[in-house]
């Protein structure tokens, strides 16, 4: 009798409309990747729910979404994502979504990189089998690694929240304020660590810095892939292995097939660190982006400084 009952509850469930499952989930916020979960916990604190979409060991380029993925989208009060070049498989499912959207990547305070390699005329050589253009991804949409860009998207957000939730405004204008003290006086001391190895020269696996490499005057001169994660032909590998001494380390990623940036690490004689710019491993609550981004200075001081050690690069 009672496995009736529920099953009874169950299909009355799925029967009412969608009002009804709209408003059990009124408080939630969605965001498409963890770094943006980061800056929204900031916000938000404890007092609403964020559901990540994606996994932190997956690419955001890559991912193809589920059906639950879907259903979190059309149930969710706000939808956070960075834009269309990044996360591509949430364009049709959004462009049909009830909720509001916040897209980062279309605010007009957000400041992107010029270049973050010394490579970029070598981006157009055309080597057979290989695309020389990345439409889809023509700018580095890895906005959330210059603190810049993260005041920029968490003052958004707090907007957006508290004209969806004016009863809970000041909470988030007090959680705001606290988060950027803290974003300011961590910036002070990344830029202490950082400055003297603005010389340092260093390749990434993969062409997602540029925010942070620009916002921190640091010398990358390659990256063995594309923004997009696509892989780059032999003639680019080969160009990467002329600047010989200048590397002082080679960057991988644990989202990444980095494979190609290990063996020129060892063709360089040169160490190896990993960065990880979807903080697969960080806990998420209301002090995460600070400790992520704590994480990415120091895997990139500490190799730059070993390197300035042995006298590379």
């Amino acid at each position: 009798m009672n496995y009736i009952r529920l099953s009874c509850l169950v299909v009355l469930m799925w029967m009412l409309p969608p009002s009804w499952a709209a408003a059990s989930t009124e408080s939630e916020v969605v965001v498409t990747i963890k770094p943006l979960a980061m800056l929204v916990k900031a916000v938000v604190g404890d007092e609403m729910p964020v559901t990540v979409l994606m996994p932190a060991n997956v690419s955001p380029h890559d991912y193809a979404l589920r059906f639950s993925d879907v259903r979190a989208l059309n149930e969710a009060a706000l939808v956070v994502w960075v834009g269309p070049e990044l996360e591509s498989a949430l364009r049709k499912p959004l462009a049909a979504a009830r909720p509001e959207v916040l897209q980062l990547s279309a605010l007009a305070e957000m400041q992107w990189p010029v270049s973050a390699s010394k490579d970029d005329e070598h981006q157009s050589v055309v080597e057979q089998g290989e695309s020389h253009v990345d439409h889809e991804h023509s700018r580095d949409l890895h906005l959330w690694l210059s603190p810049e860009n993260s005041r920029v998207a968490v003052k958004a957000v707090a907007a957006r929240l508290a004209g969806l939730y004016p009863d809970k405004a000041a909470l988030f204008e007090t959680n705001l304020n606290v988060f950027l003290g803290a974003l300011d006086s961590f910036d002070q001391r990344a830029r202490q660590r950082l400055e003297p190895l603005g010389a340092k020269g260093f390749v990434v696996t993969h062409d997602g810095y540029g925010h942070f490499i620009q916002y921190y005057g640091l010398k990358q001169l390659a990256a063995v892939q594309l923004s997009s994660g696509h892989q780059r032909g032999a003639r680019h590998f080969a160009h990467i292995l002329e600047f010989g001494v200048q590397v002082g380390c080679v960057f991988t990623e644990p989202q990444m097939n980095s494979k190609a940036a290990r063996q020129l690490a060892s063709q360089l004689g040169v160490s190896t660190a990993v960065l990880d710019p979807m903080g697969q491993q960080i806990t998420l609550n209301r002090e995460s982006y600070l400790e992520f981004m704590e994480g990415i200075i120091d895997t990139f001081a500490t190799c730059l400084e070993a390197s300035a050690q042995t006298g590379s690069g």
